[in-house]
């Protein structure tokens, strides 16, 4: 026999255990509420949020200058920096899968559709 039998007027200690319990993702739970998904158009923003990001890593968001003038010209300064530091990684990449394309064309391995 295995475990502990009880016998007629004695306690027995009956302790709870916690029991895992399931978690609705955001957009499950939206659903359920009667909302409308949106998780497929976050790709906008995810763009949006990394310029922010990239533009606060170079000097923040606060501009400290005099004159609206001074306080235009650093923030164009700071977009053209952007700009150009992202026209950059997109012609490293265009460059990385032309030689990719090209060392596959003179291995005669055939593109993939």
């Amino acid at each position: 026999m295995h475990g502990y039998v009880a016998r007629a007027g004695q306690m027995i200690d009956a302790t709870f255990v916690e029991v895992p319990r399931q978690r609705n993702t955001r957009e499950e739970t939206l659903v359920a509420d009667g909302f409308e998904s949106q998780i497929h158009e976050k790709g906008t923003r995810a763009r949006v949020e990394h310029v922010f990001g990239a533009q606060h890593a170079m000097g923040g968001h606060i501009v400290r200058t005099i004159g609206l003038a001074r306080a235009k010209v650093k923030i164009g300064m700071m977009n053209l920096v952007y700009n150009m530091k992202r026209l950059g990684q997109l012609i490293k990449r265009d460059v990385r899968a032309a030689n990719l394309r090209y060392d596959n064309i003179r291995r005669g391995v055939s593109a993939v559709a």
